[in-house]
């Protein structure tokens, strides 16, 4: 994503943000229920149905994710 750019994240499905330039990065984050939650990744992954953490980690084998949900 380029200067100016936006993305929609659907309810549910986890995401992070990380900067890869040099310059600072700036977000503006809105939510449609007025309520800002921020959850640990190892809280997330541990509390989370295995079929949501396949949506979010497409690819990776089941087992590995039984493992994540372990530490």
């Amino acid at each position: 994503m380029g200067q100016g750019g936006a993305i929609y994240v659907p309810a549910g499905f986890g995401h992070a943000i990380k900067n890869t330039g040099d310059d600072d990065l700036e977000i503006v984050q809105t939510w449609d229920n007025g309520k800002f939650e921020e959850i640990d990744l190892d809280k997330w992954l541990r509390s989370s149905r295995n079929y949501l953490l396949s949506n979010n980690f497409a690819g990776v084998p089941a087992s590995t994710i039984s493992k994540m949900k372990e530490t």
